[in-house]
């Protein structure tokens, strides 16, 4: 089946400054492996950052926390450190963490925020469309998408990620000339290539769809999402020994996929593989145990006993 990632969205903004997260990058390197115990070990690295660190201490926890996928505590930081004032860039960070979190009402919040003290910040529409498109909310997605291109000229991201709203609407045609705009303006986007190629697919362009993934692959070699979605097109063109080798290379990348469990299952049923598509089916059903396809094709091999 398709792995279609209504957000994941093609991109989200950060707020920090290239100066900053080279800093910050410097900092993790001298940190080393992620100790156990996380907090003290943190801070006495933030405490003693290298040279030319930026003065303003507030934010550099929290930074680091989120790097590492810390949500939590990196959003008790955040907090801690509006005691001493607020900026929008203190709501941006937050709610990029509420965000990984699925937290989406607080994200959303800290968003508006962030749009209240400065109007004019692309990056907070775009990352705010992303949560509606998650969400389902594409309409409001959209609106947020076209507010950011509107304010920043040369901005791909939004492009892209209104790409793949219009496609939870079904509006492939909208979908293929945004993607063609997010090229344009960044030809090594992968996820673009991605977003197109779901559009072509739905159109039926299944050879369109295919070079697109290829495409995206090259430019980015661990893409599971396009290995999945490239052995789908081949499994849709009845070329699925053409198209087995990617669903493994999908899995060997996300192995907690289901969509891409899903689509080895029905290439393995449809070679003839009974045993592996059941276990195949089971694995996906595990994972998502309402997932239909996975449920029909037990059901059809079980039929078939």
């Amino acid at each position: 089946m398709w792995t279609h990632d209504a957000g994941s969205s093609a991109g989200e903004n950060g707020y920090i400054s290239t100066a900053y997260n080279s800093w910050l990058d410097s900092v993790v390197i001298a940190a080393g492996p992620r100790p156990s115990g996380e907090g003290e070990k943190v801070l006495k690295t933030i405490a003693s950052s290298p040279a030319g660190a930026p003065d303003d201490t507030l934010g550099r926890e929290g930074e680091w926390y989120a790097k590492n996928g810390l949500y939590e505590l990196a959003i008790a930081e955040y907090t801690r450190d509006m005691r001493f004032g607020t900026v929008g860039s203190d709501y941006f960070s937050r709610a990029k963490s509420y965000a990984k979190l699925h937290k989406y009402d607080l994200a959303i919040a800290d968003y508006n925020k962030v749009i209240e003290i400065e109007p004019g910040n692309a990056y907070a529409y775009n990352n705010r469309g992303n949560i509606y498109s998650d969400q389902q909310r594409y309409d409001q997605a959209i609106a947020d998408y076209a507010k950011a291109i509107q304010l920043k000229s040369g901005y791909e991201l939004p492009f892209a990620n209104r790409a793949n709203a219009y496609e939870g609407k079904g509006l492939f045609d909208q979908a293929i000339a945004d993607a063609n705009q997010a090229i344009a303006l960044k030809a090594d986007d992968a996820v673009a290539y991605d977003t197109r190629g779901f559009a072509y697919a739905g159109k039926g362009r299944y050879d369109l769809a295919i070079s697109d993934y290829t495409k995206a692959i090259s430019i980015k070699p661990d893409d599971a999402w396009a290995y999945n979605n490239r052995a789908w097109a081949y499994h849709l063109q009845g070329a699925d020994a053409l198209g087995l080798p990617d669903v493994d290379r999908a899995i060997a990348l996300a192995p907690e996929d289901a969509a891409a469990i899903e689509t080895r299952a029905e290439i393995y049923e449809r070679l003839s593989r009974r045993d592996e598509s059941i276990a195949d089916y089971r694995a996906a059903l595990k994972l998502q145990p309402t997932m239909k396809s996975a449920l029909d094709g037990l059901k059809r091999l079980r039929a078939g006993m």
